[in-house]
């Protein structure tokens, strides 16, 4: 931070790469465009008044990626106002709207083996293959260890090939190593 910059200058400087990731993570969470925006704005509200305690800008993406899930799944906790799935909503923020149809049905039959997973396999999944967050990055932002999140993402991508019918293995992890990580919790 330069000694002339603002805290709403430094902010924004902060948010613009990870802006768009989040409207993602947010529309994923709440599964309708409004409430996302709704988690967006809340989220970036309570960010904006807690930078100050951000030590390490390099950790910014983290930081709000973890106050966005908090509030979320405080919102969710107070109301039950995110059960409402929009698929087309979701369609047009990750392919533009102008799919084919038959890549749109393949599209809808991910969404909902992706409803199938818990919350946590499926945040994980979602930031690891589709947004390409590291596994130290998920770990930050939902806790646990690193090997945790490792075995949320395998058991998600063998729920899902087994879901969508698929006849091979998650690539991500071997069994052995699982069966290895598994001693270690």
């Amino acid at each position: 931070m330069s000694i002339n910059e603002t805290k709403q200058d430094r902010f924004l400087r902060l948010l613009a790469p990870v802006q768009e990731s989040l409207e993602r993570f947010a529309l994923f969470l709440t599964r309708n465009r409004e409430d996302a925006r709704d988690l967006v704005s809340e989220t970036l509200l309570h960010a904006y008044s807690k930078l100050e305690s951000l030590r390490d800008e390099i950790t910014f993406q983290s930081f709000i990626f973890t106050i966005a899930r908090r509030t979320f799944y405080n919102l969710k906790s107070r109301t039950r106002r995110f059960e409402h799935i929009e698929h087309n909503e979701i369609d047009e923020l990750f392919c533009g709207g102008g799919i084919a149809p038959d890549v749109a049905i393949d599209v809808q039959f991910l969404y909902k083996a992706l409803d199938s997973l818990s919350d946590v396999q499926r945040e994980a999944v979602i930031m690891a293959e589709i947004m390409g967050f590291s596994h130290k990055e998920i770990q930050k932002i939902q806790g646990g260890t690193v090997t945790g999140v490792k075995v949320r993402i395998y058991r998600a991508k063998k729920q899902l090939a087994k879901i969508l019918g698929a006849g091979i293995k998650p690539d991500s992890l071997s069994e052995e190593v699982i069966e290895g990580a598994l001693n270690y919790e």
